[in-house]
């Protein structure tokens, strides 16, 4: 997961892209992202790092990789 951090964190449109740990449960992690735009999440989403991870992502974990989306307004 460090390496999608590092490289996600370089691409085009990335304002913050962060692995945390969650203290309580140590085997729980969360990536916490914030783009400039929706295009911005559409390349990302179409990267090799991103597209990579998620197909260890089954290997890697015991649940499944849940995504959700929040605006700030």
């Amino acid at each position: 997961m460090t390496h999608l951090v590092s490289q996600s964190q370089k691409e085009p449109g990335n304002v913050h892209y962060q692995l945390a740990q969650d203290v309580f449960t140590p085997h729980h992690y969360t990536l916490i992202e914030h783009w400039k735009d929706d295009a911005a999440i559409e390349f990302h989403n179409q990267t090799e790092h991103f597209l990579s991870f998620l197909n260890q992502a089954s290997q890697l974990f015991s649940e499944d990789v849940v995504i959700l989306k929040y605006i700030n307004e």
